[in-house]
Formats: C-alpha cells, sequence, structure tokens
C-alpha cells in the first residue's frame, strides 16, 4: 500500500524556535536602530548614507513581484507539467504543490543567475574586492574601510543595494500574503532579518563589506536553486550535476572565503569606529557576532548537505531537506 504524499500543512502553532530567534532579534533592533539611522546627522560634516538612499528599492520591488506573477506563478508552472515527473505516491494536491515549487525556484535560480555576475562585474576593479570573489584589484581588505566612516562613495554601490534590497522586499511580501505553513515565522523572521542587515550595513557606510556577503550568497544561491528546481526531473542527471557543484561552491564560498575574508575583514574595522560614534563598539560587535553567527548556521547547512551525500551513495537518491520538513519557501 502506498501512502500518497500531501504538501505542506498549514501551520497551527508557533515554530518552536521563533520566539528564541525573535529575542536575539531584540539587542539589534534596540541598539542599532536609534544610533545607525542618526549616522548622517552624528557626523554631518562629511554626510553618511541615508535610509531614504534605498528609497528607489521600490523600483525593483515592483519589477520583481510583477516578473514573479507572470513567470513563477503562471509560465513557470506550465513549463513544470512538461519537465517535473509525477511520481506514482504523489496525489493531486501534492502533485500540484511541486508544480508551484519548480516554478518559484526556476525563478529564483533565474534571478541569482543574473544578479550574481551583475554584482562581480560592477565590483571586480575596486581595490577592495577579494580575489577569491573574483576582484581584479589589489584585494587589500582594510580598504574596506578607507577613511571610515567617511568612506568615499563606490559607483554603483547604490544602485546594487537598491537591487538587493527591492528583491528581499519582494520575498517579504510574498511571503506575507502567502498561507501560513509549518516555517511560516521562521522564514517571516529571515526576511525581516536579512532586509534589516541590509539596511543597517548601508546607514552605518559598511556598503563596502556588504556587497562582498551580498555577492558571496549571491553565487552559491545560483548553484542551490538551479539544483533544487531540477530536484523533480525525471533525468536525475542535471540534478547530479548541479548537487556537484552545490558541493564545491558552498564549501569555498560559505566556509572558506566567509570567515576568511569576510569576518576577518569585520574584525579588523575595530580599529576604524570613532570613539565618538554612538553605540560604534556596541554595533560592532553585533555585526561580528551576527556574522560568526550566520557562519554556524553555514556549517549546519552543509552537515544536510553532506547528509544527502550519503543518501545519494546509498540508492535513497537525493531529497531536499527542506521539502521532507515540508517547508513552503524553498
Amino acid at each position: 500500500m502506498q501512502i500518497m504524499k500531501q504538501p505542506p500543512q498549514l501551520v497551527t502553532k508557533w515554530d518552536k524556535g521563533f520566539f528564541l530567534q525573535l529575542l536575539m532579534m531584540v539587542p539589534l533592533v534596540v541598539v542599532c536602530f536609534p544610533s545607525s539611522f542618526n549616522r548622517s546627522e552624528e557626523f554631518k560634516q562629511s554626510p553618511l548614507p541615508k535610509p531614504i538612499d534605498l528609497l528607489p528599492s521600490i523600483i525593483p520591488l515592483a519589477f520583481i513581484s510583477v516578473l514573479r506573477i507572470i513567470l513563477a506563478e503562471n509560465l513557470f508552472k506550465k513549463i513544470a507539467k512538461k519537465v517535473v515527473y509525477r511520481k506514482p505516491e504523489w496525489d493531486e494536491k501534492f502533485t500540484q504543490f511541486r508544480y508551484e515549487r519548480f516554478g518559484l525556484t526556476f525563478f529564483k535560480f533565474l534571478y541569482y543567475l543574473g544578479v550574481a555576475p551583475f554584482g562581480v562585474y560592477l565590483f571586480r576593479n575596486e581595490d577592495w574586492m577579494p580575489t577569491a570573489l573574483f576582484g581584479q584589484g589589489k584585494s587589500d581588505l582594510l580598504l574596506i574601510y578607507e577613511n571610515f566612516p567617511y568612506v568615499p562613495e563606490v559607483p554603483y554601490l547604490t544602485l546594487f543595494y537598491c537591487l538587493e534590497l527591492g528583491y528581499h522586499l519582494h520575498s517579504l511580501l510574498f511571503h506575507i500574503c502567502s498561507t501560513p505553513r509549518n516555517d511560516y515565522y521562521d522564514t517571516l523572521l529571515h526576511h525581516v532579518a536579512t532586509i534589516f542587515l541590509v539596511i543597517f550595513s548601508y546607514v552605518n557606510n559598511c556598503g563596502r563589506i556588504g556587497v562582498c556577503v551580498m555577492v558571496l550568497h549571491d553565487i552559491v544561491d545560483a548553484v542551490m536553486y538551479y539544483t533544487k528546481c531540477t530536484n523533480d526531473f525525471k533525468n536525475q542527471v542535471p540534478c547530479y550535476i548541479g548537487f556537484f557543484f552545490l558541493v564545491i561552491s558552498y564549501a569555498r564560498f560559505r566556509l572558506y572565503v566567509f570567515p576568511r575574508y569576510i569576518i576577518y575583514a569585520a574584525i579588523q574595522a575595530y580599529p576604524f569606529i570613532p570613539q565618538n560614534a554612538t553605540g560604534g563598539y556596541i554595533v560592532w560587535g553585533l555585526l561580528v557576532g551576527m556574522l560568526c553567527s550566520l557562519l554556524i548556521l553555514h556549517i549546519y547547512w552543509f552537515k544536510l548537505i553532506i547528509e544527502m551525500i550519503f543518501k545519494v551513495a546509498s540508492h535513497e537518491g537525493i531529497v531536499d531537506p527542506h521539502a521532507g520538513k515540508q517547508k513552503n519557501e524553498l
């Protein structure tokens, strides 16, 4: 007797870890918001970036949202019916869920496939861009804090920030409007924290290290969403190829480049913090702490990837650990 698979269930209670994560966000909001959003007033002699500079992010927010409705929720769902292999144990609801999943993951794959090389292209000649992230300059990490906090303006940095912020705002908007399921609150907090960190790094004139963090994650996300959208193909070779490059890219960028260059650069910021900056050292400590926490999450997620490798080796097939837990935001 075959057990028919069902789509993720509606959420009936708060995620267990939600309150703990929310508690961790409290000091960031209480300490960082009041001080960070007044930086431009605090250092008037050479105005720092202002939150209003990111207002144009509503343009990519609107554009990406429209594209998602047209492509992910319509065109790509039709493509899914042709490329997604419907397994015998799938009922109609679960099949439709997998079609929707393909549409969304394929859409995200295309976004990251475009934005990752775009970010590399914009900043490849900057002397602070690490060669590990395809920089072609001096790869001098200390230049990330050149004349800090009055860091010279970098061409296209605000443009790139608005693009990335617009995408994450779109993700938050669609998540809020979606049907609440198992990991609804965890994912909600993830979106809010990401948006907060993007704005937080910008208004504190830490845009250079912010660019490095976003480009690094975009590269791996492109490979990850490719692997996810090919997971339900009848021919699993494309998925195996994606999985192979996912392991390599994840290990290289998130487990090596991230701590070796990004966290190291964040720690090196300590001597550059102005003594008269309100909450400067506390904000710095929180920033380094958050980056280290993110590294721990990277290690945990890589452990899940390794477990998937053993499942493939034992002929159990590739199973998305998120899908296995019936999460709705893949």
